[in-house]
């Protein structure tokens, strides 16, 4: 079974009280599945875009408590999603690189991008 989570950063965007927006979220999901699979297989991320728009909870808070906020989700393109990532997106397991197999000062990670396939361990993003 699959490991599936996303690191979600909050980025200030203006402080303007008549402002659009005041922060913008970026998100990092990351798959990590036990054997090769595609991103059919995936629970979370195989329709992000709409999971997103449609039923992620967002909640932001600081030391003080939550903030209120109300997230702009019209801007969000599932259909963009679906045509960048097809539910037949590769996605690599995770190599096995060992302690005596990896040169020193490279991450498994970066040791792992020689492997083909779009979506492996590490962090992604669409800019």
């Amino acid at each position: 079974m699959a490991t599936e989570y996303f690191i979600a950063c909050a980025l200030p965007y203006s402080a303007a009280a008549d402002g659009n927006f005041h922060v913008s979220l970026f998100f990092s999901p990351t798959i990590r599945p036990d054997v090769d699979s595609t991103l059919r297989q995936s629970r979370v991320f195989v329709d992000w875009a709409e999971t997103v728009r449609t039923r992620l909870a967002i909640e932001l808070f600081d030391q003080n408590g939550t903030i209120e906020c109300e997230p702009l989700r019209d801007p969000i393109d599932a259909s963009l999603w679906r045509a960048l990532f097809p539910s037949s997106t590769p996605v690599k397991a995770p190599c096995p690189v060992t302690a005596s197999s990896q040169p020193p000062g490279r991450s498994q990670v970066a040791a792992c991008r020689s492997s083909p396939g779009w979506l492996s361990s590490g962090m992604w993003m669409i800019a």
